[in-house]
């Protein structure tokens, strides 16, 4: 599995987009400024890039896009993961959780 790789943006940045704290564009996990520090949302994004992993760039990607054109936010299936899980520090791999 590849490490993933963190990468801050000003917290006026345009990405990741206006509303959001953070994103997962496969290997790479963006934080808005100030957002990359909460343990919350690092596994959260964490949970994103183990699904990707997982699943494979494409599938997750064309997957988590074809929900997201019909389904609001919270209920795409990849969020409902990632939101149900990123308090909980058991559910990532010890490969992962390391970057938490």
């Amino acid at each position: 599995m590849k490490k993933p790789i963190f990468i801050t943006v000003p917290f006026w940045s345009p990405v990741p987009w206006y509303g959001f704290g953070a994103i997962t564009l496969y290997p790479f996990i963006l934080f808005r400024s100030g957002r990359n520090t909460e343990q919350r949302t690092r596994r959260h994004e964490l949970i994103h890039f183990w699904q990707v992993s997982k699943d494979g760039w494409f599938r997750f990607y064309l997957t988590y896009l074809w929900a997201a054109m019909r389904l609001p936010y919270r209920e795409i299936p990849a969020e409902i993961e990632a939101y149900a899980h990123e308090e909980d520090e058991e559910y990532l791999p010890a490969s992962l959780e390391q970057y938490v």
